[in-house]
């Protein structure tokens, strides 16, 4: 069994609270839901986690906005 340090323990529970917090905020008005999501995973402390906010990025929607404004 692995031994984590208490930085890395805090870190998830609060990475893991505001993707919670984010979710919730995705069905009322009040709280931003993609960022708290988008913060929470940020915070969380795992493996490939930089895989997985690439692809974030490269969401299909932010794709289809920029094919809606203009060029430079």
């Amino acid at each position: 069994m692995a031994i984590y340090s208490p930085k890395k323990i805090i870190r998830n529970i609060i990475g893991t609270i505001l993707i919670l917090l984010g979710i919730v905020g995705l069905f009322l008005p009040i709280l931003q839901g993609v960022l708290l999501i988008f913060l929470g995973i940020t915070v969380l402390d795992f493996d490939k986690k930089e895989a997985l906010l690439a692809k974030l990025k490269q969401n299909h929607y932010l794709q289809r906005l920029r094919s809606y404004l203009p060029k430079r």
